[in-house]
């Protein structure tokens, strides 16, 4: 496209947002990174202070000269570990709060309720999980790992699966907007042969199922986009479809938390002697602080990974829009509107580390360039 620059039209459209939006926006994003450091950095700090006081050891030994059984040592460990982690990093969760707007006494209270719900979660998941390390000393991170597998990826993949097929909507009115999604509909071969309009007046749209396809537009992107946003965005959509995304997703998370358990198993020893655990292994409920520490660092590389991957699907989905609904204003539109409040340009870091989806001034940068490509 002649005289057609991508860099100042996206800039355009990054400056419809609010000035003020905007530096709210790289503020906020700022200290809630900095916040969830130092929550994993507090954390890992806990779990050593923990390990190298030997307060585990002495309360495992108090309940077996008490001749208690053995769970019960475990669910007091557990108990005590994850009551004092969480009020450990309870502070920074107290600032993040305040920093939110939210009132400090109402802030304090809720993270005492939820304080006093990870120790009772300790207390109940820790013997069960030091039980079966004995009982099963080889397979257990398979056992766990594959159990919990199975519950994530069916609370990611079946609502997704079962939203197949036509709802119980009213159908999209008939005009432009409506011939348009069709059309897209039938040139990108998705099994569907109508457009659902929900009651949900957020900005909102899906397209879910399995065999039979289902194409649902919220009332509140209905009343609000033009055609060609509403092409942008399905298109977008269409792609996640197509490409079987959220069955990816799936897949990933499963395999991901099967890795969480085989890693805690793989590098307990080497972990237990960096912390100063005095354990003697994953079976010793004196060793909880060793696993928290590796399930918090495992998880944060867990994390990336499937931001890394959610990044990519996206990058992929903006382009198969762009090709088949060649709406690429439509898709500016679509993406200002679904902005959810991050900085607009982050560092490539701050993107590789917490961002699950393309920061918004590159995605604008991807469809004004594949403008200038196209002719428009």
């Amino acid at each position: 496209m002649s005289g057609f620059d991508p860099a100042a039209a996206a800039a355009a459209y990054v400056q419809q947002l609010p000035a003020a939006e905007r530096a709210a926006a790289a503020s906020h994003t700022a200290w809630s990174e900095g916040l969830g450091l130092a929550v994993v950095a507090v954390l890992l700090l806990a779990c050593w202070a923990i390990a190298r006081s030997g307060l585990l050891i002495r309360i495992c030994a108090r309940m077996d000269a008490a001749g208690r059984p053995g769970w019960m040592a475990g669910s007091a460990c557990g108990a005590v570990l994850a009551g004092l982690a969480a009020l450990a990093v309870t502070p920074v969760e107290l600032v993040g709060a305040v920093l939110a707007g939210e009132a400090p006494l109402a802030a304090l209270a809720m993270a005492l309720r939820q304080d006093a719900v990870y120790a009772l979660v300790g207390a109940v998941a820790a013997p069960l999980l030091f039980g079966l390390i004995r009982l099963a000393p080889r397979a257990w991170p398979l056992i766990c790992g594959g159990f919990l597998a199975t519950l994530v990826f069916a609370s990611v993949w079946l609502p997704f699966a079962e939203a197949s097929g036509p709802p119980p909507l009213p159908a999209a009115p008939a005009g432009a907007a409506r011939s348009g999604l069709l059309r897209l509909i039938g040139e990108t071969h998705v099994p569907a042969s109508e457009v659902y309009i929900s009651a949900n007046p957020a900005i909102d749209a899906d397209v879910t199922g399995v065999g039979s396809a289902r194409v649902v537009i919220s009332r509140g992107l209905w009343a609000k986009a033009s055609p060609e946003e509403l092409r942008g965005s399905v298109g977008h959509l269409i792609s996640h479809y197509v490409h079987h995304d959220q069955l990816s997703i799936a897949l990933l998370l499963a395999a991901l938390t099967v890795g969480l358990f085989l890693a805690a198993k793989a590098l307990f020893e080497p972990a237990a002697r960096l912390l100063g655990a005095a354990v003697n292994g994953p079976d010793d409920a004196a060793g909880a602080p060793v696993l928290l520490a590796i399930a918090a660092v495992y998880l944060c590389g867990a994390i990336c990974a499937d931001h890394a991957f959610i990044r990519a699907i996206n990058v992929r989905a903006d382009q198969y829009s762009l090709d088949h609904a060649r709406a690429p204003d439509g898709l500016a539109t679509a993406l200002l509107h679904e902005w959810k409040g991050q900085a607009v340009d982050p560092s490539p870091l701050q993107e590789a580390l917490f961002y699950d989806h393309p920061a918004l001034e590159g995605r604008l940068l991807h469809a004004m360039r594949w403008k200038a490509a196209h002719g428009g």
